[in-house]
């Protein structure tokens, strides 16, 4: 589109960026936040992505691409993950998109990733459906677990309580746990590819509010919202001690005024076996998809859990 024009992402451009979620979202992330979530260095990239700017220099358009790990039978490879793709209200419907995911998708080949994956929600969703060699590859399920308590919200709603009070509750509970740690992505097992999650992953997934913790011996990587006691993702164990976690994640739940333990998984890994025993599949799932680059790792080998969406 004549007089646009599109700079890749770096620190200056991170005030036009925080206008973009307020115009776009009404989302106030201040540019510290923002400079968190851009700082990919687990992935050993930072800052990949542009932003288009107007022909009177106004923002107008925002594609940010995070770089990870990923491990696919015994290897380490370069991936990324998309989200956090806008465009003002002012500025739609001038195919931006496309030009700027096209800029966005050469520079991560030539900063060797090797695929991207994205869970784009119902407004993103056509305009990747509409970039050339993007499939929709798999869907994110929900499984929920009910822990049978009295709910935040309809408290919150009867006695018109802050909600401050509930986030300090459930972050004194949750930080008395015992201490967990770092372990290997519960989806990996041959012919299988997830994200590494090391310590320099969890590190920079402290953007947000998250909590490794340990119950009953197995670590577990946990956030929380006014509803869900949300897993990220658990280490593998057998039957037996899987069924004594999830007996003490009930009773955490219920502790934290939150009725149910919510966990996302790809279709057919290891904790959607497990999961099943215990929960009810939600009725809505989420896409999956992404473009393979160079083919070294299949896209549909690539399984995800809740701890790979940018927003946990």
């Amino acid at each position: 589109m004549s007089g646009y024009r599109f700079e890749k992402l770096d620190r200056s451009r991170l005030a036009d960026a925080s206008r973009l979620f307020k115009e776009c979202f009404g989302i106030n992330f201040d540019e510290n936040y923002l400079d968190r979530k851009l700082s990919t260095y687990a992935g050993g990239l930072s800052y990949i992505g542009y932003i288009g700017y107007s022909p009177e220099g106004d923002p107008a358009c925002y594609y940010a691409v995070w770089p990870y790990y990923a491990e696919y039978n015994g290897k380490r490879y370069l991936i990324a993950q998309h989200g956090d793709v806008m465009t003002a209200p002012a500025h739609q419907g001038k195919g931006l998109f496309r030009q700027i995911g096209a800029l966005a998708h050469k520079d991560a080949i030539s900063q060797g990733i090797d695929l991207f994956y994205c869970l784009p929600n119902e407004k993103s969703y056509p305009g990747y459906r509409a970039t050339p060699g993007w499939e929709h590859y798999d869907d994110l399920q929900v499984y929920l677990v009910r822990s049978r308590t009295l709910s935040w919200v309809r408290l919150k709603r009867l006695l018109n309580l802050s909600s401050a009070l509930h986030t300090s509750w459930c972050n004194m509970i949750l930080s008395r746990l015992p201490k967990g740690e770092p372990f290997q992505n519960s989806v990996i097992e041959p012919g299988v590819a997830g994200v590494v999650r090391d310590k320099d992953f969890v590190q920079y997934k402290s953007y947000n509010i998250n909590y490794m913790i340990r119950v009953c011996g197995i670590n577990l990587w946990v956030k929380y919202d006014d509803d869900f006691l949300i897993i990220g993702d658990m280490e593998r164990c057998d039957d037996a001690r899987f069924d004594k976690v999830i007996a003490r994640l009930k009773n955490i739940a219920q502790l934290m005024g939150l009725h149910h333990i919510r966990f996302h998984t790809s279709r057919g890994t290891f904790h959607e076996r497990n999961f099943k025993r215990h929960g009810r599949l939600f009725e809505r799932s989420y896409p999956i998809g992404g473009i393979n680059y160079t083919g070294r790792v299949p896209l549909s080998s690539l399984k995800l859990t809740s701890a790979d969406n940018d927003n946990f």
